[in-house]
């Protein structure tokens, strides 16, 4: 941490935090005309609500915060308890707080300080992608490769930019991004990087300008390349860097040279484009309009028993559109549902202690008439018992999970992921604190690989993701008004197809003590 590139004008470790806690610090930084950026290395939040307080002091400072959060597994996380003595808290919660508060999240000390070092010159990207420029037709292969990899934006450079730079370029030089400019070792080989770099620096489709090269502290190939390198600020008002493929470069002097002059050096190709993205990313949110908070209405009393029609009508209250269902006990009161319901139907089981219906022969599908659904009662109640769901069956649709913990430090905590059998294709999760807009639902539920379903595939009309986003954001609000009353919600499937989201089944947990009779 002594390398003096990184230009540190505030250091704290805070170690116990008895004298002051993480938020404290971060907030006093974020008062700091000279600070430019907040590079934070943290193990826990001894004071929650401060930490969101002073994130949020950051970001509308302009200033962004780099946060290297650890404890995000079991095993680190109790070590993080025996180091510090608190509590390292949900991975999945400090997550969802740094994406509300706009800071930026890393998982390593490299990655911490590369990024904290490209967002350090005072310069915020424009809306767009990277352009780079590499002194190798190898390393620009590899640059794209991780670019893919990392989700870095390479600039797609328009036809201007392309035809500038072919009427400028050797023609063994192919106009791209990346921008190979190593050109045969005569006077064309310096030229090349300099019409490269100032193209690229021009061209309005690129938001950040990275100069890729091996520029040692022992550097005699090329001088000219570090010429270039130092004058690289001076090009444009955008953002720029320079880096090193290879992480561990030694080029202390020559990073600390350009620091001065304004241009970041990153080791590490992959490192380097981490950062961009991330960069990019804040810089982008930063131009967004906040979303207003859904207002939060008061608590519903939850019935007893807590079951799954039960829990389909309480979220129903606050806007989670259910299935249509009715709770029978007896043959008559089935056959009395079916009429009123329509068909096609769905019987459940609704016994006490029958968890796992589908694994126990608890759910029959397609039931078309009021024969097959009397048929089905009278094998189910055998099998499980009398009680049952008599339920409208929902057209098919890309089935989406919904789930809420209550979060010890962050407060109702939830979760969006692929549903019902998709959970078994699609290992992912997005999660957020309650309550929060629909707008903010659907970035969450597009940020999942299976919301490319919802596009529609192999003829499939398109499902409805804005009542996808709808539900979810109605959800939240629900967590919200119940956080004092329950321990978890899960809300597994809710259907979405071109005829909006429908919630099939869920189940409310009550907190130990919280839970009263229906009025």
């Amino acid at each position: 941490m002594n390398d003096p590139r990184f230009r540190f004008d505030l250091v704290a470790s805070p170690g116990q935090e008895i004298g002051a806690t993480m938020d404290e610090y971060i907030s006093y930084a974020a008062s700091r005309d000279p600070t430019r950026v907040i590079a934070v290395f943290m193990e826990s939040a001894r004071n929650p609500d401060g930490l969101v307080d002073s994130l949020k002091l950051a970001r509308d400072a302009g200033k962004p915060v780099v946060v290297c959060k650890v404890g995000r597994t079991a095993e680190s996380a109790r070590l993080a308890r025996s180091h510090t003595g608190a509590l390292a808290g949900s991975h999945q919660a400090y997550e969802a707080v740094f994406r509300e508060c706009g800071a930026i999240s890393v998982d390593s000390v490299d990655a911490l300080m590369n990024t904290a070092l490209l967002c350090s010159a005072g310069r915020s990207p424009a809306p767009g992608g990277v352009g780079l420029v590499t002194d190798s037709g190898g390393l620009r292969e590899m640059q794209v490769d991780l670019a893919e990899k990392i989700g870095t934006s390479l600039a797609r450079l328009s036809g201007d930019t392309l035809a500038a730079l072919r009427e400028a370029l050797p023609p063994d030089l192919e106009p791209s991004n990346p921008l190979d400019c190593a050109a045969d070792l005569t006077d064309a080989f310096a030229r090349a990087f300099d019409s490269g770099l100032d193209i690229l620096a021009r061209a309005p489709e690129v938001s950040m300008l990275g100069f890729e090269a091996d520029l040692r502290d022992d550097y005699v190939y090329a001088p000219e390349l570090l010429g270039h390198a130092r004058r690289l600020a001076d090009r444009t008002s955008k953002p720029v860097f320079v880096y090193a493929s290879f992480g561990q470069t030694h080029n202390r002097s020559i990073a600390n040279e350009l620091a001065e002059l304004g241009v970041p050096c990153l080791n590490g190709a992959g490192i380097a484009l981490q950062a961009v993205r991330d960069f990019q990313a804040w810089a982008d949110a930063g131009r967004e309009m906040p979303e207003a908070l859904p207002l939060v209405p008061p608590a519903v009393p939850l019935p007893l028993p807590l079951d799954e029609a039960a829990s389909l009508e309480t979220l129903a209250k606050f806007g989670v559109p259910g299935a249509p269902s009715r709770v029978c006990s007896d043959a008559q009161a089935v056959a009395e549902a079916g009429r009123e319901l329509g068909y096609p139907l769905v019987l459940k089981s609704a016994e006490t202690g029958v968890d796992h219906k589908s694994d126990l022969g608890g759910v029959v599908l397609n039931l078309t008439d009021g024969l097959s659904l009397c048929a089905a009662y009278a094998d189910l109640s055998v099998k499980l018992g009398p009680r049952v769901t008599v339920q409208k069956q929902v057209a098919k649709g890309v089935e989406l999970a919904l789930g809420c913990v209550i979060d010890p430090d962050f407060g109702p905590l939830v979760m969006v992921s692929p549903g019902g059998t998709l959970v078994e294709l699609f290992d992912e999760r997005m999660f957020a604190r309650a309550p929060f807009g629909p707008e903010q639902a659907e970035k969450m539920i597009r940020r999942l690989r299976v919301s490319r379903l919802m596009d529609g595939v192999r003829g499939d009309p398109p499902s409805d993701i804005k009542a996808a986003a709808a539900a979810l954001s109605a959800f939240s609000v629900a967590c919200a008004a119940m956080q004092d009353h329950v321990a978890e919600i899960e809300v597994n499937p809710v259907v979405v197809s071109d005829a909006g989201a429908i919630a099939v089944d869920a189940l409310i947990a009550a907190a130990q003590d919280h839970a009263t009779d229906a009025e």
